[in-house]
């Protein structure tokens, strides 16, 4: 018993740390049309709508309830910007992690196409994935289609695969002649982040020592573990519009309580004209 005290005592102190930085009060804006978000300790304003909720702060992700609604809270800071995302279940989803994932950032910009949001990175190629077979015989494929954001599946790999690796870019549609932000950062989601079963993080592995390369550039950085934002700075900027290929290969992980296989639900960086 002695030896869980300290560590519990640990956990804690981290736990109200977190709870004390959230952004409470925070007043935070959807970037490409009409919306707003402010989280209180017990309420919520959406589109200047005020109802209850409560919000819970547990090991690894952030839960917030209203009367109708069920979301998981991500949220972070560089750079003098500051986004906050909530995820809830979409029962209409093609995807089988029924995500919907709604962004906010406290930018307030009127040009909408100028103001910043997190956009997943384009999935160029993986190594290696996991594929579901399900009883009907349909097939899940544990890699996001097209952008690796919650709205699409997560990355699964299994944990003895000999390269554990995803090639990601920027290539979106672009107006010509215009500039864009430059990416200095990346954003990820580790774990396997779902609205309707967010038990499935604790259960499965998630990243742990990652390497990033990308042109002459390689680092190797620890993620921590959890579902939250969070953000690494890169040693070399990325031009968005040259589309250079980053690849992400995991080379440690934290063990889940169910499964060994390691997910990551979302890579990201800040994109908006200049």
């Amino acid at each position: 018993m002695k030896r869980v005290i300290p560590f519990c005592l640990c956990f804690l102190c981290i736990l109200s740390a977190y709870t004390e930085s959230f952004p409470f009060g925070k007043k935070y804006y959807y970037p490409t049309e009409s919306g707003n978000l402010i989280i209180n300790e017990k309420s919520i304003v959406k589109n200047d709508v005020l109802s209850e909720s409560t919000i819970h702060f547990d090991e690894f992700l952030t839960i917030l309830k209203t009367e109708k609604e069920k979301y998981i809270v991500l949220n972070c800071d560089f750079d003098k910007l500051s986004f906050l995302t909530i995820v809830k279940q979409i029962s209409n989803s093609e995807k089988h992690v029924k995500n919907w994932e709604i962004y906010y950032s406290t930018d307030t910009n009127p040009l909408l196409s100028t103001s910043p949001k997190l956009q997943g990175f384009k999935v160029v190629n993986a190594d290696n994935y996991i594929v579901e077979t399900r009883k009907d015989g349909s097939k899940i494929e544990y890699i996001p289609d097209r952008y690796f954001s919650l709205n699409e599946n997560p990355w699964a790999v299994k944990h003895d695969s000999e390269r554990k690796v995803i090639s990601l870019n920027t290539d979106i549609y672009r107006v010509q002649g215009f500039k864009y932000y430059s990416v200095n950062y990346i954003v990820i989601v580790n774990g396997f982040v779902s609205a309707e079963k967010d038990y499935l993080y604790e259960q499965n592995s998630r990243a742990k020592r990652i390497r990033i390369s990308y042109d002459d550039v390689s680092f190797i950085t620890e993620l921590q573990d959890t579902g939250n934002f969070q953000y690494l700075k890169l040693p070399k900027t990325i031009d968005p519009k040259k589309n250079i290929t980053l690849d992400l290969e995991i080379l440690d992980a934290y063990p889940g309580t169910k499964y060994s296989d390691i997910v990551i639900s979302g890579v990201y960086y800040v994109d908006a004209q200049m």
